[in-house]
């Protein structure tokens, strides 16, 4: 009783217990869903999202939403490409960094100095960006020349080790890392801080205009780092590539116990929601559901979630400590 009073009080305890429901109801539906080629499938497609949605937590833990990851992530890919190709991999790596985090730095300015509404800023950035991508590709695939395919930095990021790629590594890694910043240090408070109350924040020493900016840099530097694992891991980078991924980084965020409203955020929950996504979408497919039925589903998971965060899981904290 104790566990499970402990487990309910977690932002976490709704995507648990949606996890957990899926996997079973999958497993029924297909004894396959479960075999080790298919989970690890799952988790990588969970990387690229998952990575995003750690900095998207943080976002909205601060009380603001990101639009512009999704265009951000195919033009980190695409600038990593184009730069690697004529100047090397680690130029390529740590530039295209650059860009990201300067997108980011971009976003908070525009949202605190100007106050533009920040849907308006990052919706403005995201098309932007994606105007970008589409000038430079003129929608065709650029790729990673042949010599760097195999080099070191990508096998060190997308590499793979008793069939699991290095990339489900680095999200554990960074979700321990987030979860650590957001938590116990100082910027993680202060994030939850400027997301419940920024007056209050502000009279605390809190500079919410600093914080935001900070917050919108990393959102910025995590969509450019998974671009970047997309890009070594699919080695071609389309015109649409990452088109959608704000939503889903943001559906991510919710399934996880984050608030829209602010204040209440976890990266871990944020990653157990890209792995939900993921895991539904797959399990859809065995069951042999139409790729376009998945759209509707997150829909439903997503109404799901939130009643199962805001409503359920408060009733049943309840009725247990009765």
């Amino acid at each position: 009783m104790r566990t499970l009073t402990h487990i309910l009080s977690r932002r976490e305890a709704g995507v648990i217990f949606s996890l957990s429901l899926m996997f079973i109801v999958f497993l029924i539906g297909n004894p396959q869903f479960f075999s080790i080629q298919n989970i690890q499938a799952i988790l990588l497609n969970a990387a690229w999202i998952g990575i995003i949605a750690i900095g998207q937590s943080l976002a909205l833990g601060a009380g603001v939403l990101d639009l512009s990851v999704s265009s951000l992530y195919g033009f980190s890919a695409l600038m990593f490409v184009i730069i690697s190709n004529d100047f090397g991999l680690f130029p390529g790596f740590f530039l295209t960094l650059l860009i990201a985090i300067t997108f980011g730095f971009a976003n908070g300015v525009l949202v605190t100095k100007l106050r533009i509404n920040p849907l308006i800023v990052t919706l403005g950035t995201q098309y932007f960006a994606r105007g970008l991508i589409y000038l430079i590709t003129r929608g065709f695939l650029r790729s990673l020349a042949q010599p760097f395919r195999d080099a070191f930095l990508v096998r060190i990021f997308t590499g793979t080790v008793g069939g699991w790629n290095l990339l489900v590594f680095w999200l554990l890694f960074l979700t321990i890392i987030f979860q650590i910043i957001l938590f116990r240090t100082k910027f993680g408070q202060d994030i939850l801080a400027v997301g419940s109350d920024p007056q209050t924040s502000l009279s605390r020493g809190i500079s919410p205009n600093s914080t935001l900016i900070k917050a919108f840099m990393v959102t910025g530097l995590l969509a450019g780092f998974s671009g970047i694992m997309a890009a070594m891991e699919l080695v071609s980078v389309s015109a649409d590539m990452g088109v959608g991924m704000e939503l889903k980084s943001i559906a991510a965020g919710v399934l996880g116990g984050c608030s829209l409203m602010g204040g209440i955020a976890s990266p871990l929950g944020a990653v157990l929601g890209a792995i939900f996504l993921s895991g539904l979408y797959s399990g859809m497919i065995m069951l042999g559901a139409p790729p376009y039925a998945f759209i509707g589903a997150v829909g439903v998971a997503l109404i799901g979630g939130v009643a199962l965060n805001d409503y359920i899981i408060p009733w049943l904290q309840k009725k247990l400590q009765k």
